[in-house]
């Protein structure tokens, strides 16, 4: 028996459909874009007490995505930031002019309450005096209060 080494020429075919494999391999394990992210914004007013608020809603969404290979969709919680702050006149003009007509009367009631509303009042300055007063006490020998000078 003789020690014959042969070589096969591979079929162009063959060769193909390794490629072919490598390819689909490499897209099973790849994440495919499901859902794209967004961002979107709202505000909301209302009335507590006579105070006119204004409610700010902040909604980011991630993407969504789906790996072929585990099977597998992946996603994060939507991320949803609320600010609250009293309105300004400005805001809620700016809002009658966005909002449909059956909103009008409410806005009109909330945009006079805000130009009624008390002013606040200036603030407190504290006086101080240029010399502290100081009280002294004096006891007797039972330890009772026996005197008091205020210098």
């Amino acid at each position: 028996m003789s020690n014959k080494t042969t070589t096969l020429e591979v079929p162009a075919s063959l060769e193909k459909f390794v490629c072919d494999c490598i390819d689909l391999v490499t897209a099973v394990n790849q994440k495919r874009l499901i859902l794209r992210g967004a961002q979107s914004a709202s505000a909301a007013f209302t009335t507590f007490s006579s105070t006119v608020l204004k409610a700010t809603i902040t909604t980011t969404s991630h993407d969504i995505s789906y790996t072929f290979l585990t099977n597998s969709v992946e996603h994060t919680a939507p991320q949803i930031d609320v600010q609250l702050s009293e309105a300004t006149e400005a805001e809620l003009i700016a809002a009658k002019k966005a909002a449909p007509r059956a909103q009008h009367a409410d806005l009109d009631r909330m945009i006079s309450l805000v130009q009624h509303a008390k002013q606040p009042s200036s603030p407190v300055r504290p006086e101080t005096k240029a010399r502290p007063k100081i009280l002294t006490l004096t006891r007797d020998g039972s330890g009772r209060l026996s005197g008091a000078v205020i210098s």
